[in-house]
């Protein structure tokens, strides 16, 4: 069969979600209210490429396996300084995720050398006992899930990054602060207003003074130790200049607080699906029975916790798509999108298309048990592909497991309301209403 021919730019399909509607808006409102449905919708209305009005621009969305296979497939398509410029403004053109080539590759290695998961493993312990002795602190009062999930993943990373706890009150100041450094970049021209507000440069001094003084204590007591922090600063070259201060505060901050945006809220999600599937929580519970974490060496001794995990990476991936620009023509299904177009890559579309998964909005961990081959690499976005794949991966799949293990074999967990599982953008995929709980010993 002879290739579908080129179509112009101009001839790709507007997709509207709301029809008749002239807003260029309508997009951006239905895709933050409504995200799953959204995407997957279009998908079978238009097609795996098409344009909309984004965030008030005109932009190319792409999405599917195969539109996957061509994202990951050639890093050389894209614009990494552009597409990811809010990294560098609010730090410097050091910053890993807007580098690109070699200069990226190089740093890349020395930043993720402590991600063996030989090395990771040794401190779930210490990840635990984190976990148990945040939820003793709330003393069975209310709380916000959100808010904690994210405030103990910051706890529990600098276990593993650093070996050391926390001032009081770092956990949350982190948090807030990542998670406003990421919603700049849907902020468009609007974001350099964003960068000038008071608490947000505060909590940026005040993370970046208390870092300053862990690389300080470093360099005073420069004694091997088996965390991130030691491994990245010994995979620096000994013949090469040192690392200036400032590059070393902001690679140690992009370790910090990563996750407490993102794999917070895989553990937010397994814990809401996990208590309101009665079934799977009882499965759950009687291989979690006796939990200790010496002795979480590997995910294949605890199928139900990795079915459980990558279940709620397939149905709540917290990113959702990737604003890339292209760095020359694409061709993808019969459309050549020229250089220098903006494209929105829905990379966790696959997730949610029953070619890939049965029933596929549907909360179902047994699906990971009753095919092994699963998930699909071509389907899986949650961390995206290629080069630039996420560098966190392995600390966030073990952080994940830890942390709900952790809670699920000590404690039950009461909702304040019962728990509405609908998802909406803020920032990430997160839930459309807040879920204020507490923790009773079981």
């Amino acid at each position: 069969m002879p290739p579908s021919p080129t179509a112009h730019l101009k001839n790709i399909p507007l997709y509207n979600p709301e029809p008749g509607s002239v807003e260029r808006s309508s997009w951006t409102r239905a895709y933050y209210t409504d995200p799953i449905n959204t995407q997957t919708r279009a998908y079978r209305e238009a097609g795996p490429v098409f344009k909309i009005n984004h965030i008030g621009e005109e932009v190319i969305a792409m999405g599917g396996l195969e539109a996957n296979k061509t994202a990951w497939g050639d890093n050389k398509l894209w614009d990494y300084p552009t597409s990811n410029k809010h990294f560098r403004e609010q730090f410097s053109d050091r910053y890993l995720n807007q580098l690109e080539g070699r200069v990226y590759r190089k740093k890349r290695q020395r930043v993720t050398a402590g991600f063996k998961p030989s090395m990771l493993m040794q401190h779930t312990r210490s990840m635990s006992e984190v976990v148990v002795r945040e939820i003793e602190k709330l003393s069975g009062d209310w709380t916000n899930l959100r808010s904690f999930c994210m405030r103990i993943i910051i706890a529990m990373t600098s276990r593993s990054l650093m070996q050391v706890d926390l001032p009081p009150g770092m956990d949350q100041t982190m948090a807030i602060s990542n998670k406003h450094m990421l919603k700049a970049h849907t902020l468009g021209m609007w974001r350099h207003l964003w960068y000038l507000r008071p608490d947000r440069i505060y909590r940026r001094k005040k993370i970046f003074g208390y870092l300053n003084s862990i690389l300080d204590e470093r360099e005073r007591n420069p004694v091997e130790q088996d965390d991130i922090l030691s491994l990245s600063l010994n995979a620096h070259p000994k013949d090469e200049p040192p690392i200036p201060r400032q590059e070393l505060i902001h690679d140690l901050s992009q370790l910090m607080m990563a996750g407490s945006t993102t794999t917070s809220h895989t553990i937010l999600w397994n814990l809401v699906f996990s208590a309101i599937t009665e079934a799977w929580n009882t499965k759950l519970l009687e291989e979690l029975e006796g939990w200790d974490a010496d002795s979480f060496s590997n995910m294949g001794d605890f199928p139900r916790l990795r079915a459980s995990c990558m279940e709620i990476e397939r149905l709540r991936p917290p990113s959702m798509y990737f604003d890339r620009l292209s760095k020359k023509p694409i061709e993808f299904q019969g459309v050549t999108i020229p250089e220098r177009t903006w494209v929105m890559h829905i990379h966790s579309l696959g997730h949610f298309l029953p070619e890939v998964y049965d029933n596929p909005l549907s909360f179902d961990p047994d699906r990971f048990l009753r095919d092994p081959d699963l998930p699909r690499h071509d389907a899986h976005g949650l961390f995206g592909g290629g080069a630039h794949v996420c560098a966190g991966a392995p600390l966030a799949r073990v952080l994940q497991p830890v942390a709900v293990a952790s809670i699920l074999s000590n404690y039950q967990i009461e909702f304040k309301e019962p728990p509405d599982t609908h998802a909406c953008i803020d920032v990430v995929l997160a839930p459309r209403v807040p879920y204020i709980v507490r923790f009773k010993r079981r």
